[in-house]
């Protein structure tokens, strides 16, 4: 019983965790039949892609899996639902803490693209955006992207939402390979890393008969301002 109401999200938009499990198994499955470094070159080189436009959009959609982007996410809760706002806070500092863990002390040699496969190919790069060397594994803006889209995907609830909000983040993952900036398992296992703290959260904290669970904690600023009126 403790586990299914940790993963009730999971219910709440079934749309956004089906797209999920199909990727989780599709991932799986191209992780294993290519290299990293045919599936990284396979979407770095990929010349029809490589375009103005595109040069101008991924730069842009890259970031929503900045921290800063996830943190502006919260101050919105925070005027919506004291209980979103909680809960986003908690993912946000979650995710935060162990994709650094796992860069910083775990796989603390396992490098960037750009320098794993120097000399191997030209890696395209978008004029103006920096190459990091390290500190690959897994990818914090994917993780932090998934971790984003997931909660909201939760919150909404309606399927057009899930795919919308899938869609997202894995654009969003799929900018990171684009701009030189990781490989396809570092993407991988940020999505699913991503997802997986903010179900577990999102089950915590919306769970029935909890504190999270008062009229007080559904209210935000504005909301709360309106009914003391």
């Amino acid at each position: 019983m403790a586990a299914a109401r940790l993963f009730k999200g999971v219910g709440e938009n079934k749309t956004f965790f089906l797209l999920l499990l199909v990727w989780a198994v599709a991932g799986l499955v191209i992780n294993l039949c290519w290299t990293q470094q045919t599936l990284f070159f396979a979407v770095n080189k990929h010349t029809a892609l490589h375009d103005p436009v595109f040069n101008t959009i991924m730069p842009l959609w890259t970031n929503l899996g900045d921290g800063v982007f996830f943190a502006a996410a919260c101050v919105i809760f925070l005027f919506v639902s004291l209980r979103g706002a909680f809960a986003s806070g908690i993912i946000l500092l979650s995710t935060g803490l162990v994709v650094q863990l796992m860069k910083q002390v775990i796989f603390t040699g396992y490098h960037r693209p750009y320098e794993i496969f120097k000399g191997m190919g030209e890696i395209a790069m978008v004029e103006g955006y920096h190459p990091y060397l390290n500190n690959s594994f897994p990818s914090g803006h994917t993780t932090t992207a998934f971790a984003l889209m997931a909660f909201l995907a939760m919150v909404w609830k309606r399927p057009i939402w899930g795919a919308i909000l899938f869609l997202a983040a894995l654009v969003t993952a799929y900018s990171r390979l684009y701009l030189g900036q990781h490989n396809f398992i570092d993407v991988y296992v940020g999505s699913l890393l991503g997802s997986i703290i903010s179900i577990l959260v999102y089950g915590w904290v919306y769970r029935e008969n909890s504190v999270f669970a008062r009229a007080a904690w559904k209210r935000g600023l504005l909301t709360r301002k309106a009914a003391d009126e």
